[in-house]
């Protein structure tokens, strides 16, 4: 993830009402985050965590230029930050059920409080730890499992042209004899 100032986590805001990130910055501040950027629309979003790389992404959803479900999938596909938080005035459950099956790691309606927004961030931040582990688990089993395919071809060929050459050399096969195909 990003350097950090005294462990502090760091934290991409992203809202379209320039009101709303200085009050999400200035909370965040407060809450002991690092604020390492801001921005006004999902374009942003992407372009801000490809270049920090934030331990949390805070999106709102309804954004121009691009949606903030749309960077928040693009975010959560590419890796581009620890862990991704809608922060919204929508509590609909076509949202909900849209950013879990994306991978969005936590939820707040606005207007946001900081009581509610730590513990938000802070199990948003673990379960994207979590899952970024449970990746790298998946990612090794699999590059394990090809190295055993590779293995096990290269097993079975050597085999069969142990077994091939065994069996020319014996005389045994209706072809030619080895020695006369190796003249």
């Amino acid at each position: 993830m990003a350097d950090r100032q005294e462990n502090k986590k760091t934290v991409v805001v992203v809202d379209d009402e320039p009101i709303i990130r200085m009050d999400l910055g200035q909370m965040l501040e407060e809450l002991n985050y690092e604020v390492v950027a801001e921005g006004a629309d999902g374009f942003d979003a992407v372009e801000l965590c490809r270049k920090k790389n934030p331990d949390v992404v805070l999106l709102d959803l309804e954004m121009p230029v691009f949606d903030g479900m749309t960077a928040a999938e693009t975010i959560i596909n590419e890796s581009l930050a620890g862990c991704v938080v809608i922060c919204t005035a929508f509590a609909d459950e076509d949202f909900l059920e849209q950013a879990g099956r994306i991978g969005v790691s936590g939820y707040i309606v606005k207007p946001v409080e900081a009581r509610n927004l730590r513990p938000t961030i802070e199990m948003a931040y673990a379960q994207g730890r979590r899952l970024a582990k449970q990746k790298l688990a998946i990612g090794e089993a699999n590059r394990r499992l090809e190295e055993n395919r590779v293995i096990e071809r290269a097993k079975g060929l050597l085999a069969r042209s142990n077994i091939s050459l065994k069996w020319m050399r014996t005389g045994k096969c209706r072809r030619q004899p080895w020695k006369s195909v190796h003249r």
